[in-house]
């Protein structure tokens, strides 16, 4: 649709969330060649440690969604939320039922 959402997580979100798909969805991951920053910086504050690895975090999230695989994968659903927003419910049960017809 063009428009963005903002999604707030921490750093430990997005790894359970790389963790968990690639326990689910091993090929997809790979295809996507999502990398997530390094962990360990040694920033002068937390403010700076923020916003160097908001642009990598990014990067990481929209390589996770250029792959539909993952796109309409449970655990990206989930962490983008698309699952209870009202706005976002449409996209989540179209991609659910994406994922129910490919799975017949």
């Amino acid at each position: 649709s063009g428009r963005g959402w903002l999604v707030e997580r921490r750093f430990s979100q997005f790894d359970q969330l790389v963790c968990e798909l690639r326990r689910q969805c091993p090929a997809a991951l790979a295809a996507s060649a999502a990398k997530l920053p390094s962990k360990f910086r040694l920033p002068s504050s937390l403010s700076e440690e923020g916003d160097q690895r908001l642009a990598p975090l990014q990067a990481c999230l929209a390589a996770l969604l250029s792959v539909e695989a993952l796109r309409c994968s449970e655990p990206l659903l989930l962490f983008v939320g698309a699952h209870h927003d009202p706005a976002r419910r449409g996209v989540w049960e179209a991609a659910v039922r994406a994922v129910a017809r490919r799975a017949r």
